[in-house]
């Protein structure tokens, strides 16, 4: 909802999406969200492509079919394949800002993208594991810290992994001596 808010405040309204096929249901599902959202924003999705699976490689068809739309912004909803799509997008000719989830930017992404990182956005839910200006990311650093983790480790999966840690541990100190489900 808020990236296609920034879409539609930047001036673009022809989105292109790219999503897994597979499982079926959780592909029809991502549509249908696309769309309520794309429609909620006054925006038009002008093409949608899909790659086998959230694993795959197999980025080709999609990065052709993106590249031969009109879209002016293009949204991979995938992590895996998010740097697979980005480097092979510019050389087929895709020129637009290609936006994708936070949980695909991790110190090998970076590292793999280069020269065509530039045009990409991320969405997050998750804080930077490097905004220090944010109370549990501090602790998640003072943890990284004092068990070696150099900076350039942390992900956005890490932080989502820390949160996730601390919400269980809040859970099972609340729940008493006898926890159940």
């Amino acid at each position: 909802d808020r990236l296609l808010g920034v879409v539609k405040t930047i001036g673009l309204t022809r989105i292109g999406v790219v999503y897994a096929a597979q499982p079926q249901a959780q592909a029809q599902a991502v549509l249908n969200l696309v769309n309520a959202q794309v429609k909620k924003h006054g925006l038009e999705l002008v093409s949608s492509a899909s790659i086998p699976h959230t694993g795959s490689t197999q980025v080709k068809p999609a990065v052709a079919q993106l590249a031969a739309s009109t879209a002016q912004v293009i949204i991979v909803g995938l992590a895996g394949p998010a740097p697979d799509f980005m480097i092979g997008a510019r050389p087929a000719g895709v020129a637009v800002p290609v936006y994708t989830v936070s949980n695909a930017v991790t110190p090998t992404l970076f590292s793999r993208l280069k020269g065509p990182a530039r045009g990409v956005g991320f969405s997050s839910a998750i804080p930077s594991p490097w905004d220090r200006s944010i109370e549990i990311v501090r602790q998640y650093q003072a943890g990284q810290a004092r068990k070696n983790v150099p900076s350039d480790a942390w992900s956005f999966n890490s932080v989502e992994g820390y949160i996730n840690a601390r919400l269980l541990v809040q859970v099972l100190q609340r729940s008493g001596p006898e926890p159940h489900r």
